[in-house]
C-alpha cells in the first residue's frame, strides 16, 4: 500500500518522539479515529511501532536515522 505524505509525518513524529499515543495523533492531525487506526496498522505492518500488548501497550521500535 502507498504510503501518503500524512503517514510519513505521523511515522517521523514517532520515531523522533519515541512516543505513540493515537488519541494524540487523531488530536494533533485531525483526523478521524478510522484513519488513525489505519495507520496505526501500517505502523506496525512497517516496524515502527510493536503490536499491541495489555501489559506494554505499543513500543517505538524504530530508532531515528533508520
Amino acid at each position: 500500500m502507498e504510503r501518503s505524505k500524512l503517514y510519513e509525518a505521523i511515522k517521523e513524529e514517532v520515531i523522533t518522539t519515541q512516543d505513540f499515543n493515537l488519541a494524540s495523533i487523531v488530536k494533533d492531525y485531525s483526523i478521524g479515529i478510522n484513519k488513525a487506526s489505519m495507520i496505526t496498522d501500517m505502523l506496525v505492518e512497517d516496524g515502527v511501532i510493536s503490536e499491541y500488548s495489555k501489559k506494554e501497550g505499543r513500543k517505538v521500535l524504530m530508532r531515528y536515522g533508520y
